[in-house]
């Protein structure tokens, strides 16, 4: 993120006061991108692992149902 998160990204971040990276670490790994809405227009993007898709043997989802099946 600290590499790669633009300068606009990282502003956005910040008005979060910290809740938007806590929210996205889990054992002090940086897992997750924070979904932050900054109006009601947002375009929402679900990152998901390959290497957990590998390892668990799935397929990247091309459907909401098989979306919530990858989630479960």
């Amino acid at each position: 993120f600290n590499q790669y998160a633009s300068k606009q990204v990282k502003e956005i971040i910040e008005t979060t006061e910290g809740r938007a990276i806590n929210n996205a670490t889990v054992d002090g790994t940086f897992c997750a991108l924070p979904n932050i809405s900054v109006d009601t227009d947002g375009v929402y993007l679900y990152f998901i692992r390959q290497d957990w898709l590998d390892q668990l043997g799935l397929e990247v989802p091309k459907t909401v149902d098989e979306l919530g099946e990858v989630a479960q």
